[in-house]
């Protein structure tokens, strides 16, 4: 048991380390965001995204800057700031009171929230000097419920009957919108 302690901490150490956050995602990028949804068809945006250190070990800029042929300039400016009490916590501030809780795993910022019936789910990415951007969207409204079930038998157990008691409902979700995009880093 002590040993398989030990290892358990070796690996979680590794997993630590091996981030490479904040040192080799500082920098300028820039893409070309495809956007699909169920009611329209695709379409893509010019992206450009900046991530600069304000803070040493504690604070980043967040900068990413929409170029819609449709809706002009959106510009996102934001700041990941650590927070919790392991290394890989962080959030996203959206300097306007919203926080959205940000976690670090394996060179991937993962967050999922919901904003009223709405929820977001998603991932950036570092991949060699680049960052793979994904966003999901669906609605928590009218979710697909279903529960596991084990064959009906008359032979069955109580065992099996009590665990058929205890089951969770699983809700799934349609997802109705999703925006990707691969940000180069700019040279």
């Amino acid at each position: 048991m002590k040993f398989l302690s030990s290892l358990i901490t070796i690996l979680f150490a590794q997993i630590i380390n091996a981030q490479s956050f904040p040192e080799n995602w500082i920098g300028e990028y820039s893409g070309e965001m495809i956007i699909g949804s169920l009611s329209m068809q695709k379409d893509t945006v010019d992206v450009q995204f900046s991530l600069q250190e304000i803070v040493p070990d504690s604070s980043w800029t967040y900068k990413m800057t929409y170029d819609s042929p449709k809706f002009g300039v959106v510009v996102k400016d934001y700041i990941i700031r650590k927070s919790g009490r392991f290394p890989s916590q962080f959030v996203l501030d959206e300097q306007d009171s919203i926080l959205i809780d940000m976690t670090l795993m394996n060179n991937t910022f993962y967050s999922v929230f919901q904003i009223e019936k709405t929820i977001y789910s998603s991932t950036m990415s570092l991949h060699d000097k680049d960052i793979y951007f994904d966003l999901f969207i669906t609605s928590a409204e009218s979710p697909r419920i279903s529960r596991p079930t084990s064959a009906e038998n008359d032979n069955e157990d109580e065992e099996r009957k009590n665990d058929q008691e205890k089951a969770q409902d699983i809700l799934s979700h349609h997802t109705y919108l999703h925006q990707s995009v691969y940000l180069k880093r700019d040279e």
